[in-house]
């Protein structure tokens, strides 16, 4: 595996449409993921939903401050994720929404 870098490397020559991050990794990778996702100069913008153990309204305020564009608590059904994925996905540009007839999985 190759670890985060390798993930982001990765993800600058191939942009992902969306991001699914799992909110309860160490805050360093999920803080440099958001800044990736969030960078201004990066190519296309990457949509990101949050996966969290933490429900109520503050921890899901916060990652909505932090700039997720969706805030799912576990657990969670498959249904309800892919339902958020094509909400998300819609949201976005006209490329995203163009592909919400094949989605892939890496």
């Amino acid at each position: 595996m190759r670890g985060a870098n390798g993930a982001f490397e990765a993800m600058e020559q191939t942009p992902p449409p969306l991001v699914i991050l799992d909110w309860d990794m160490p805050s360093v990778i999920t803080t440099q993921l958001l800044r990736w996702t969030r960078r201004p100069c990066r190519r296309g913008a990457s949509r990101l939903i949050a996966f969290s153990n933490y429900s109520g309204e503050q921890p899901v305020v916060c990652g909505f401050e932090q700039g997720v564009d969706d805030y799912v608590v576990k657990p969670f059904s498959v249904a309800e994720v892919v339902a958020r994925v094509h909400a998300v996905l819609r949201s976005g540009c006209a490329a995203n929404r163009r592909q919400l007839d094949h989605l892939q999985f890496r």
